[in-house]
């Protein structure tokens, strides 16, 4: 009971309720238009203090951290009370002010405020959380700990494995294929941007025709089993739905991107972060570079092999002739090299 009355006087100090309402940057899901939302979060999260201190409530006692006494279940190690507060106070300002992550939480969960909770639970909960770093600095730094986004997106796309399993992550492979076509690669990144201009266009709730899909697409060389696959794909991973909730992707006649959805595309291809783990996942149709593509767990060699296969990807979309499309790898696979090299800077100075 002392350490759950020790939790609620903590839940309840002044300010502590407002990490969930900040003002943040949202991707809308009918324009694909990055704004910010009245409120901090769209209108599907919950912004009403009393209900967010349930929410925070139920949170905490489903980590099991109120229960037991000294200690808690949070990355390696366990916390004491004090490693508790400072712990629970970097959650806070992280998710008051670090708009990056926020805007990342809130669009990969769609909006959905269990959802949401359940990714921040899998991230504390997360084998790869170096928690003894992150009291430190929260501490003894001048700012506290800020939670870069690659740490998150790495819980969520690791879990508590090794390897990046899409059957398991809550973000797809972008680059998986259906057949082996260089092309392929590509064209579920092809798919949500065509969507995401469409919605820009015509408003009728944001839906397109499945016909002006199939023909946009078999206009750049792929097939009715590439673009049908491609579509139960996306489905499946939440990157768009159709106006029927009961009804499957293959008998809908519309469909729409979701936020997670143009998320994914404008963001994720080009962060090292998703990049990496998902790397194992992406049948490599190229024989040589395929032998290249190994396991690797220094992070140098991780580095390496991301160049590997940006490279690889660079050839793939020069023989697959996809100049004319909306979506453009070339742009994608620059912005990717430089976070790369951002990240081998970054190691370089931490050595």
């Amino acid at each position: 009971m002392v350490v759950f009355r020790w939790g609620m006087a903590l839940l309840l100090r002044p300010g502590l309720m407002s990490m969930f309402v900040p003002a943040v940057e949202t991707i809308d899901p009918v324009t694909g238009a990055i704004g910010r939302c009245p409120g901090g979060v769209s209108q599907s999260m919950v912004t009403n203090s009393v209900a967010a201190e349930r929410f925070i409530l139920h949170y905490l006692c489903g980590l099991k951290i109120l229960g037991t006494p000294g200690a808690g279940p949070i990355g390696q190690v366990g916390l004491s009370s004090e490693n508790l507060d400072y712990f629970l106070r970097m959650l806070a300002d992280n998710f008051r002010f670090n708009q990056p992550l926020i805007q990342m939480i809130e669009n990969v969960a769609g909006g959905n405020m269990r959802r949401a909770l359940e990714f921040t639970t899998q991230f504390i909960g997360s084998g790869h959380l170096d928690t003894e770093k992150i009291i430190t600095i929260q501490k003894f730094g001048n700012s506290g700990y800020t939670i870069p986004q690659h740490e998150f997106l790495r819980s969520l796309l690791h879990g508590d494995g090794v390897y990046y399993d899409p059957k398991e992550a809550p973000l797809p492979n972008l680059f998986q294929v259906s057949q082996p076509v260089a092309a392929e690669h590509f064209v579920i990144p092809l798919l949500l941007d065509f969507l995401d201009r469409k919605v820009n266009i015509h408003s009728k709730g944001g839906y397109v025709e499945r016909q002006a899909i199939s023909s946009y697409l078999q206009g750049l060389g792929f097939t009715l089993d590439g673009i049908a696959a491609a579509l139960q794909y996306c489905s499946r991973h939440r990157l768009i739905e159709g106006p029927h909730m009961d009804t499957s992707i293959d008998q809908s006649e519309q469909c729409r991107p979701t936020t997670v959805g143009i998320y994914s595309m404008k963001r994720l291809p080009c962060l090292f972060a998703y990049v990496d783990p998902v790397i194992v996942d992406t049948p490599i149709l190229d024989q040589d570079v395929a032998l290249k593509i190994r396991d690797e767990f220094s992070l140098e060699g991780r580095l390496d092999r991301a160049t590997a296969f940006r490279e690889y990807l660079d050839r793939s979309w020069e023989r697959s002739n996809l100049g004319s499309a909306g979506w453009l790898w070339p742009s994608v696979s620059q912005a990717l090299a430089d976070d790369i090299a951002l990240v081998r800077k970054r190691s370089f100075k931490s050595n």
